[in-house]
């Protein structure tokens, strides 16, 4: 996902530039949405029951082709779904386990169809953040 949302990049520019001491989260949370997602933090996360937002660890960005790349370094997997979520479509980077503010946002490759008893599963090194 390359998608930074306006919160992010007024947060960035604001430390880069001494505007601002701006302070960024220890924990980043990965959400699921059945809906897209935008730079202004739109979208419709998932609300089934067994949905909660999971923590991603991620490893030290490198320079890979003239952009800064970091991927995930665990699983992150979501509990069981105890009912239908519907279909994830696109996922997003937060700054809380609830509520809070989008940093990161983009499209699933492949949109998948929660339905009860399903888990969402992302395997280490498939979640990709990066930014030219």
């Amino acid at each position: 996902m390359n998608r930074m949302t306006d919160y992010m990049k007024k947060k960035v520019v604001s430390a880069c530039l001494g505007i601002a001491a701006e302070t960024f989260p220890s924990s980043i949370y990965l959400a699921a949405y059945t809906t897209a997602t935008s730079d202004q933090g739109a979208g419709t996360e998932v609300t089934g029951e067994g949905y909660a937002r999971q923590k991603v660890t991620f490893n030290a960005p490198v320079i890979n082709t003239e952009q800064a790349l970091s991927t995930n370094i665990t699983d992150v997997e979501f509990a069981t779904a105890q009912t239908a979520w519907g279909t994830v479509t696109h996922i997003a980077l937060m700054d809380a386990i609830t509520g809070g503010n989008m940093l990161y946002h983009g499209a699933v490759a492949t949109p998948k169809t929660i339905e009860v008893g399903d888990r969402l599963r992302i395997l280490p090194g498939d979640l990709k953040v990066y930014q030219k």
